[in-house]
């Protein structure tokens, strides 16, 4: 018997990213299984339909010390899979919580999962191994590792199926990472990581003469589509601006902080940014003050009403701000001779 001890978020999340790769069609049974290859140091788990491939690492936490029992190939059926993921959880799902642990014991015919958290070992489940199939599933792992070892390329234009795409969301929400999307030298095939325990083949769909032929179709149609959509949103944007109107202020509202007025409108405008907290930081002055030189700005037609603690919105183009202080400066003048006269 072959025994091992593993994290039990670890053993889920490597069991959920790959095993949407596996092949559904019981009438295949080569590929309608999941791998899995215990060693000393790690489980790793693989599945293909041979249009993706997943392969995922589990680290083993504890292993027996009898001789010849490593490394084991296991064939678990998807079913069975999922009786697995339905029964054991990990509290939060966190991989480093190591107070959730299970414990795999190999036999000939069968394995046990048993739950061994606490001091007295918990619910046990058992399923039947599959016999062993050396075929396809052995392939898998030496296809990553040639496509992983192989030069990068550029990603040309290919197609894929978005249910093929699909299938690597399971690996993005089992680790709560990105995906990197790689072409590689050794075949057409894109690389799919997923941090540091996953990675997938995805083979893009061969496309036939009439397939090309309705690309370069829709192609052309964007090109002709495309832009009339762009000249109608810019005129939209630009009549929204129009309708911005810059309200001259009054030389009592503003007092003596005219200077301090126009560094304010600068920061505002040139960041899209209108925020108390951003000015009274940029300008060094009194949270009070910097709400201050905003509710002039709003009087003004430069930003929007407060809205709770949300930034306002900035009704200025930053590209315009130069002919905005333009005419605000040339409103301070005004308001200067009109003093002068009286």
């Amino acid at each position: 018997m072959t025994t091992v001890k593993v994290g039990t978020a670890d053993f889920r999340h490597a069991l959920n990213a790959v095993r949407v790769h596996a092949c559904t069609d019981s009438e295949i049974p080569p590929i309608h299984r999941i791998r899995l290859a215990v060693d000393r140091q790690n489980i790793v788990v693989t599945a293909t339909d041979m249009f993706t491939a997943g392969l995922a690492i589990a680290s083993v936490l504890d292993s027996a010390d009898e001789p010849g029992q490593y490394p084991c190939t296991v064939d678990i059926a998807p079913s069975d899979i999922k009786n697995i993921l339905q029964i054991f959880t990990a509290g939060k799902e966190k991989s480093d919580t190591p107070e959730f642990e299970l414990r795999l014991d190999i036999t000939k015919d069968r394995i046990t999962i048993t739950d061994c958290s606490g001091l007295i070992d918990g619910h046990a489940l058992t399923v039947p191994r599959m016999p062993t199939d050396g075929g396809t599933l052995c392939t898998i792992p030496g296809l990553i590792a040639r496509q992983h070892g192989s030069d990068a390329t550029l990603l040309t234009d290919m197609s894929v199926g978005g249910e093929m795409m699909a299938r690597f969301s399971a690996a993005s929400n089992a680790y709560g990472q990105a995906l990197e999307v790689e072409a590689h030298s050794a075949s057409r095939a894109l690389l799919i990581r997923c941090g540091e325990s996953f990675l997938g083949l995805m083979m893009p769909r061969q496309l036939l003469d009439r397939d090309l032929d309705d690309r370069r179709e829709w192609s052309a149609g964007w090109s002709r589509r495309l832009p009339d959509i762009v000249a109608a949103a810019e005129a939209e944007r630009i009549e929204q601006h129009a309708q911005v109107d810059i309200v001259d202020l009054d030389a009592d509202e503003i007092g003596d902080d005219r200077d301090m007025f126009l560094r304010a409108v600068d920061l505002v405008v040139r960041s899209q940014f209108g925020s108390a907290a951003m000015l009274q930081r940029r300008m060094r002055i009194g949270f009070a003050k910097a709400a201050r030189l905003l509710e002039l700005m709003e009087q003004a037609g430069i930003v929007g009403p407060a809205d709770g603690s949300k930034a306002r919105a900035v009704h200025v183009r930053a590209e315009d701000l130069d002919s905005l202080l333009a005419d605000l400066r040339a409103s301070e003048q005004d308001d200067d001779h009109e003093g002068e006269n009286r």
